[in-house]
């Protein structure tokens, strides 16, 4: 007779899949107002004055853009993405549903923190690139 136990390997992930599209098809939305508002105060601004430079001087050199409204969208939309993944805690019924998933809540925390990294980012990248591009070909 085999008296040998089996038992189940424990797996620790730090990332959830599934909360994280949730969370990315939740708030898509957010990261969508902020790419639009870093356009307006960001994109736009610096091709109008890149096609000023060019068309007037003839060449195109450092533009130092006004930066004041690009920190302002940063800064709010950070706290407002932040404020909205970790809303579920502040009621109870929703704490209590959402930690009774198996999985540690170190997870939940890194997943939501992740989540709320690409909200952030992905707009600023896109803004980046667009700006590239109009800085590469004007």
């Amino acid at each position: 007779m085999n008296w040998e136990v089996w038992d189940m390997n424990s797996k620790i992930s730090f990332f959830n899949k599934s909360f994280f599209k949730s969370d990315i098809k939740r708030f898509w939305w957010i990261g969508v107002i902020e790419t639009l508002l870093l356009l307006l105060t960001v994109t736009i601004p610096i091709y109008d004055q890149c096609t000023y430079a060019i068309n007037d001087l003839g060449y195109s050199g450092y533009i130092s853009p006004s930066w004041n409204g690009s920190i302002a969208v940063l800064f709010i939309f950070s706290i407002a993405v932040a404020t909205l993944l970790f809303s579920y805690m502040h009621f109870s019924a929703s704490v209590s549903g959402i930690h009774s998933f198996p999985m540690r809540r170190g997870t939940l925390f890194s997943t939501k923190l992740l989540s709320g990294i690409v909200l952030t980012v992905t707009p600023v990248v896109i803004n980046g690139l667009l700006l590239l591009g109009i800085i590469i070909n004007p």
